[in-house]
């Protein structure tokens, strides 16, 4: 239904990503993955705008995918490190979402030059 959800979450169905997904954004809707890797495609397509994913997979994507992943938080989420979609309208509600639930230093968004298309 669209308009109902904002942000979309992809994780692995049955880890404890979907439960800490389920419990720190509440409002997001969860779309879960027989693979990991077929969420992290979802983001890369723009069907998604966040993984929350084991690390260390989170951090070695986005470097593979340097200009369209990176990580929002220094650190882990809850032991579950997110890859955020560079550039989708909705990724500072994504990236205030996990910062707002998060109890560890924040990293800016808006200061990462990739946020703008700039390498």
């Amino acid at each position: 239904m669209p308009g109902k959800f904002d942000v979309i979450i992809g994780a692995r169905l049955g880890s404890t990503a979907v439960t800490a997904a389920k419990k720190y954004l509440p409002k997001a809707k969860i779309r879960m993955f027989d693979d990991e890797a077929q969420a992290y495609q979802e983001v890369i397509n723009g069907r998604a705008h966040a993984v929350v994913g084991s690390a260390p997979t989170p951090a070695f994507q986005a470097i593979k995918y340097l200009h369209k992943l990176f990580l929002p938080l220094k650190g882990t989420f809850t032991r579950e490190p997110i890859g955020v979609i560079n550039g989708a309208p909705t990724i500072q509600k994504a990236a205030q979402a996990v910062q707002s639930r998060a109890s560890f230093p924040r990293r800016n968004c808006a200061t990462c030059s990739r946020q703008n298309g700039q390498p």
